[in-house]
């Protein structure tokens, strides 16, 4: 006796049993899968927005304001503090410049050498191999106290010029001259300088140099 085929598939109890775990368990699978995409799908979003909250949380949103006070102790108006931006050529140039006037000027005044000597070294930093060249320079045998004695120099600059980022070229003229005024020659002088920008953290610093141009090497030549 021939029977149909669906009708034994559908009696055959293994068939059976498969199709009900299909119906029974592959809804909980199919949602097993979804609920882990969603999981994942919130898990990135989260990374995310802990990310972006530990780099906001990291910026700086408090603005410094400066307050003065008069003699009488009032209050002058308040505004705020500019951070410090590093100087143009142009301050830099006019540095430069005076650091050479106070470097190779010789001066018949003492108090008026010693200050000059001191704002060249307050531009010359511990341990710097201009420092020690200078310092060098100093003691052997040409100390400008020591030659105020018998001449003076004034110095003119001619020219500050940018070689790089950091060297610089300089030339300028020394006038010298003995104690009565007479001249005596007329050199003319280049040097280069390598330069360093760091700025000031001290009030102390910021009296004695502003932008925080450092002198790190230094050589200079006499021109014929």
């Amino acid at each position: 006796m021939n029977m149909d085929k669906s009708i034994v598939a559908a009696e055959n109890p293994y068939l059976c049993a498969r199709r009900e775990w299909n119906e029974r368990y592959g809804s909980y699978i199919e949602a097993a899968k979804k609920w882990r995409l969603v999981a994942l799908l919130a898990l990135g979003i989260t990374l995310i927005a802990v990310g972006g909250l530990v780099y906001l949380g990291a910026q700086n949103k408090l603005v410094p304001y400066i307050v003065t006070v008069d003699k009488l102790g009032s209050m002058v108006p308040i505004k705020s503090a500019e951070p410090i931006k590093m100087a143009d050529d142009r301050v830099i140039k006019a540095m430069l410049a005076r650091f050479i006037v106070n470097f190779r000027s010789v001066i018949s005044d003492g108090a008026a050498q010693k200050l000059a000597v001191s704002d060249a070294y307050a531009l010359l930093a511990v341990g710097d191999t201009a420092t020690t060249v200078i310092s060098e320079y100093f003691q052997s045998g040409h100390s400008p106290f020591e030659r105020a004695k018998d001449e003076t120099v004034t110095v003119e600059i001619s020219s500050v010029l940018p070689i790089s980022k950091k060297t610089w070229q300089i030339e300028w003229h020394e006038l010298v001259r003995d104690r009565r005024g007479v001249p005596k020659e007329n050199v003319r002088m280049k040097a280069l300088v390598t330069i360093a920008i760091i700025p000031p953290d001290t009030q102390e610093n910021i009296m004695k140099n502003p932008i925080g141009l450092y002198i790190k090497d230094i050589s200079w030549s006499v021109q014929f």
